[in-house]
């Protein structure tokens, strides 16, 4: 049976949902982070937004880099430079690129948090910010 072009299939539905509530988990952390630490930094690195092939390449050529943590807090704390945390669902898996960008950043100097649910993001962040 042919699909409506307004359906979408069971993997893109799920994709789709899975990226707003990651959204949602995302907006709630960086909301909660300025209000709690006003002084500090927090900035989302946009790497997994929707865009068309043309601006994909574009953010390519000005160093968009697939793997790249959703998050960064650029203030160094004891041995570590900032703090970049990846934001996922409680099913949410971290991809190979993702492993090996993290990885980077660990061995540069920088703590990599990946928490899964709004608690976890609050407590690593807290911990880094007063060890």
């Amino acid at each position: 049976m042919k699909k409506n072009s307004n359906e979408l299939s069971a993997a893109d539905f799920r994709k789709q949902y899975v990226d707003q509530q990651e959204h949602g988990l995302q907006k709630r952390c960086v909301d909660w982070f300025k209000r709690a630490y006003p002084q500090l930094i927090i900035a989302a690195i946009p790497n997994a937004a929707k865009r068309s092939p043309g601006l994909a390449r574009q953010l390519l050529d000005e160093g968009l880099l697939a793997g790249f943590p959703d998050t960064i807090i650029p203030f160094p704390c004891g041995e570590y430079h900032g703090l970049f945390a990846e934001l996922k669902t409680v099913n949410g898996t971290v991809s190979i690129q993702q492993a090996a960008i993290h990885a980077l950043l660990r061995a540069f100097g920088y703590v990599v948090i990946i928490p899964r649910t709004f608690e976890e993001f609050q407590s690593q962040v807290n911990d880094y910010l007063h060890p």
